[in-house]
């Protein structure tokens, strides 16, 4: 990239850099007096005055070289020191105020302690190879004033045009210009993380292109401290879906599953993302709602030119992929781009206002039946009835695509135009072999492991569509108004089959049970963004930020389709199950949808503070509401008395219009269409938060810097049940109406600070946060998984749970893209919410109090420092890095003594002759909390080849899934240990310019996941047994990407 870069943005008053090609007369060579403190530091004591006539070397000459320029360039360069290997280039002239050349000037860098300095000769200019990332450059000469140009991005093989102007000394001029951060060039990440006071974790655009994915979920892992669950949602410090929430550019995003706060990672696509930001401790304008991580995602900014990629990939199984998997006919067409939900709906005639089916009173008459038995009879046979499990066909193969494009234009004379847009397209299958048990209770109080409640094994295929797409567009009106429009949309959908056999004693006494259960589920996110930001330098640089978005989450899970058969034991034959009432043939419709509304004002106003040190006075509001409805239909197909016989034998599909009828008097059809939709099952809910906060940054010395303020916050909670139909009801409803005061401070000490900023820091952070219930949480609505599974409700009881936070970290950055650091934390949880499991259903609780108490380890760092510098092993040693990060947590959760974790609408009490259900265990970790999670990787990246490697290793501690109740022991997630391989190579690039990047990068791509095919394994009890289990195989991977 040639052309001149100065920074966009000035601090007030600042003096921007003249134009190379400005013309300048040529002064005269400076006075050899006028020699800066080092110069001093460098001669001899022979060459200073000693006070001895007799010279010690007789004859001494001084040459006068400002006749020869070239001479003159090879003694003031003689003392440069350029980066080799991999290197931006920084050129340009160097002049004074008068416009007059600055001869002999230093032009310096320093990166991880090392120093590259460039001078310039006699015309004024210099050139100095730096490594790529951002950098301060300082220009120095005697006589002037130096002059700092912090954050000049230096992209590799580039070179960049900064031409700097010096003040020379005694003119009272402030000289400080600063740019604005580029979060796309290696090191960025680390760069940002310097200089901030809070504690954060940051993967910048460079990291996110070598990930080998087209979502943010691929890069998440890199997070100290964190763990990506299902490929999808990421775990910050072990805690789970409850502590963690989603922003991106600064707005929330909400999460298309109802019982989730986290938001699915693979919705974004990677190639509109230009960082990642984890930040760990909370701050007054961010919102406060999680204890492990808010994680900020940032979109890309305008490009400086035509963008461009386009990638496909397909993977490889081992449990899946080319073998037989269990699935159903569906919807070809319509499933292929996550529709399937339409054709699966129910029928659109079927009245919104009253049940249908059989025994459906006539509100004008109830002695009456509302539909007459051809009318029942034509609803049954409109019914989605196709339930049979197709066995013998075989799993394609995994693919995936993703692409992006995006253009910047100059408008105007100051003014930018920049669109972008990126997407990408999933289509998988993932088949497993599952095993699934519940236990009950011995008579001696503890688990009766011989005589389980339900063992089921069986196999389960889910076929995922996912697509994503987002599109910015950004007006640089000039560089002091900006405007952003931001659109997003995201859709997946899970089309389940499911097959097990097995035994649940107490539904089919000794007799085997095979059930099956057809399922489709859509998820979307819509997302709309308009913001602007502008910064007025009249009013000392006076910055106003805000936007307003708008959101819809929805989840459609149409007809899941549950059938039962019983075998026979005498003839081994599988047949209806005409025992087990209604539950033999179900059916339920689902749909939520959830709308909500978002926006943002912050007002930071720069002044010099303490020592005329930067500083900032930040104050803002945010309005957040979401309004969500959600919807259930439940219904069943019961036998005619008498008609048994007619039934057909086998596990086919059993439904259709030759065994559906109306329950007429003299029908010979056995099955009869009835609804059963409780008036639980459907619920509104809202939530209205208000907020405002202020907050304070202020550097004390160039060491030393506190920042802290509050958060004022409102939130008004509500979740309503309601009939479908409007029949009355006496459903309790439930409301939280919070106001909380979230204070925060931080403090940063940087003992060691070289020019270009800081290497060593030390940060203590304090602050309050809190965690809300989720509407599901709250709302009655009660759900079964399966055929003698746990029944899941919502406990309207629940209440809000205040978390206090305090960090310390110590971080040291050796060099470019290098960290060293370690960190403790501690939080003390006021009624946190949990998971409760007392036998046969699954609620959610508060308990008193608890505590979480660990610390982390950091380490990036290249391997150049083990080979000699001039030794030719050490590129191949620069080019290799590795990293770590280790995070324990010790977890403590406090109980009211002697019993107390309320559900199913108890109140919270002491007396333990009044709790129905309460928890077994009296000392144990918080629910969800792993107490250790640990991520390595190791890198190698040869740009002059194209070849690169990474492997990847995560693992985690054993966990608890679901707290037991009623003498049952705690549910676990036993540790997993995953590992990860991608190879990568470049096949082909073209270079259209000198120094300018290549054209038309073709890359080819291997990768090798889960390669220890750890068991996801959930247990139970001292001895471990296995509640749920399933092997995710092993997947091997090719693509190739293509980059203009």
């Amino acid at each position: 990239m040639q052309g001149s870069v100065p920074p966009t943005t000035a601090a007030p008053g600042s003096a921007t850099p003249p134009n190379a090609s400005q013309p300048a007369p040529v002064p005269t060579p400076q006075p050899a007096a006028e020699v800066s403190p080092a110069q001093e530091e460098a001669v001899p004591e022979w060459e200073t005055d000693s006070g001895d006539d007799e010279d010690p070397f007789g004859d001494f000459e001084i040459e006068d070289l400002s006749d020869d320029e070239e001479l003159l360039d090879a003694v003031l360069k003689e003392d440069e020191v350029q980066a080799t290997g991999k290197v931006s280039t920084l050129s340009g002239t160097v002049t004074n105020t008068r416009g007059e050349l600055v001869i002999g000037a230093n032009v310096e860098v320093t990166v991880g302690g090392q120093t590259y300095v460039g001078k310039t000769g006699a015309d004024g200019a210099y050139s100095l190879a730096v490594p790529p990332g951002l950098h301060t450059v300082t220009v120095r000469q005697d006589g002037h004033q130096a002059k700092a140009y912090s954050e000049v991005n230096a992209p590799v093989n580039e070179t960049v045009t900064l031409d700097a102007e010096l003040v020379p000394t005694g003119q009272d001029m402030v000289v400080e210009v600063s740019a604005e951060r580029n979060k796309e060039v290696a090191g960025a990440d680390l760069e940002e993380r310097q200089s901030s006071v809070a504690t954060r974790d940051i993967i910048g655009r460079a990291e996110m292109s070598r990930s080998g994915g087209g979502s943010a979920a691929r890069v998440a892992s890199r997070v100290v401290g964190a763990t990506v669950v299902d490929g999808r949602y990421v775990f910050v410090r072990g805690l789970g879906h409850r502590y963690g929430n989603l922003l991106l550019d600064g707005a929330r995003v909400p999460s298309p599953e109802p019982e989730l706060r986290t938001v699915p990672l693979d919705m974004f696509p990677s190639g509109a993302l230009s960082a990642m930001d984890v930040q760990k401790t909370a701050r007054p304008g961010t919102p406060p709602d999680f204890a492990g991580g808010s994680t900020q995602l940032a979109t890309r900014d305008i490009p400086s030119d035509l963008v461009a990629s386009f990638g496909i990939s397909t993977e490889f199984n081992t449990e899946t992929s080319l073998q037989p998997m269990v699935t159903n006919r569906g919807y070809a067409s319509s499933d292929l781009f996550g529709f399937g939900n339409a054709p699966r709906a129910t029928p659109d005639w079927f009245p919104d206002d009253s049940p249908v089916g059989r025994n459906v009173p006539d509100p004008d008459n109830p002695r009456l039946d509302l539909w007459s038995p051809e009318e029942v009879e034509e609803q049954g046979e409109a019914m989605l009835t196709e339930t049979e499990i197709l066995e013998h066909r075989r799993a394609p193969m995994n693919v995936s695509g993703k692409f992006s494009l995006g253009n910047g234009w100059t408008v105007g004379e100051r003014g930018r135009l920049g669109v972008l847009v990126a997407g990408g397209y999933k289509n998988k299958h993932q088949t497993t072999e599952e095993t699934v048990r519940q236990f009950g209770g011995s008579q001696d109080g503890t688990l009766d492991e011989d005589s389980p409640q339900v063992d089921y094994a069986g196999e389960r295929t889910v076929y995922n569509v996912a697509w994503n797409s987002i599109g910015l567009l950004r007006w640089e009106i000039n560089p002091d108004h900006k405007l952003r429009l931001l659109a997003l949309y995201s859709r997946d959908a899970d089309d389940e089959t499911r097959d097990q056999i097995g035994i649940a004693p107490g539904v089919a006494g000794p007799d085997t049970l095979k059930t099956t259960r057809l399922r489709y589920v859509m998820r979307s996110v819509a997302l709309a963004q308009l913001g602007a930001e502008h910064r007025l330098p009249r009013a000392s640089n006076l910055t106003i930020d805000y936007f307003g978005a708008v959101a819809q989450a929805r989840r459609d899970d149409p007809a899941i389709r549950s059938m039962q058969f019983r075998q026979s034991p005498q003839t081994g034959e599988f047949r209806l199950d005409d025992s087990s009432g209604p539950s033999s043939m179900s059916q339920v419709y689902l749909d939520l949808v959830d709308n909500s509304a978002n926006g943002a004002l912050n007002i930071a106003l720069p002044f010099h503070g303490v020592r005329g040190l930067d500083s900032k006075i930040q104050i803002g509001g945010w309005l957040e509401t979401r309004r969500r409805e959600f919807y259930a239909r439940r219904y069943t197909f019961q036998i005619v008395s008498g008609t048994n016989a007619s039934i057909p034998s086998g596990v086919g599909n059993i439904l259709n219009d030759d065994t559906i009828g109306g329950g007429g008097i003299g029908d010979l059809q056995p099955l009869v269409l009835n609804e059963v939709t409780r008036p639980s099952d459907s619920y509104r809910a809202s939530q209205d938060v208000y907020a405002g906060h202020a907050g304070l940054e202020l550097p004390l010395a160039r060491w030393f810097a506190i920042s802290g303020g509050a958060r004022i916050e409102s939130s008004d909670m509500e979740v309503e049940p309601f009939d479908t139909y409007g029949r009355p009801t006496t459903l309790e409803s439930a409301r939280l109406l919070d106001l909380d005061i979230l204070p925060s401070a931080s403090i940063l000490i940087s003992p060691a600070r070289p020019v270009e900023g800081r290497t060593l820091n030390v940060r203590l952070s304090g602050a309050k946060t809190l965690a809300r219930p989720e509407f599901r949480e709250l709302a009655p609505f009660s759900f079964t998984d399966f055929v003698g599974g746990r029944n899941i409700a919502g406990n309207p009881n629940v209440i809000s749970s205040d978390i206090w936070n305090a960090d310390a970290r110590i971080e040291w950055f050796p060099g470019s893209g290098e960290v060293l650091a370690a960190s403790v934390f501690y939080k003390q949880f006021i009624d946190p919410i949990e998971r409760v499991a007392p036998p046969a259903m699954i609620s959610f609780a508060n308990a008193d109090s608890a505590v979480n108490v660990g610390g982390e380890l950091e380490l990036r760092k290249d391997l150049g420092f083990m080979a000699p510098k001039e030794s030719s092993a050490r590129k191949v040693f620069k080019r290799l890095t590795v990293g770590a990060n280790f995070a324990y947590t010790y977890s403590q959760v406090r109980l009211r003594p002697p019993c107390d974790l309320a559900v199913g609408g108890g109140a919270k009490t002491d007396d333990c002759a009044d709790v129905v259900d309460k928890s077994t265990s009296r000392e144990r970790p918080l629910q969800g909390q792993s107490p250790y999670v640990a991520n390595a990787f190791v890198d190698y990246d040869d740009s002059d080849s194209g070849f690169g490697l990474r492997v990847l290793y995560n693992t985690f501690g054993r966990r608890i899934d679901t707290v037991g109740a009623l003498g049952l022991p705690d549910i676990y997630e036993e540790p997993r240990h995953t590992l990860d391989v991608v190879l990568s190579q470049r096949l082909l690039q073209v270079y259209t310019a000198e120094f300018v990047p290549p054209r038309h990068v073709v890359s080819v791509q291997l990768g090798a996941s889960n390669l220890l095919n750890a068991q996801v394994l959930h247990t139970q009890g001292d001895t471990k047994a296995t509640t749920y289990a399933y092997y995710p195989g092993l997947g091997f991977s090719l693509g190739i990407d293509w980059r203009y």
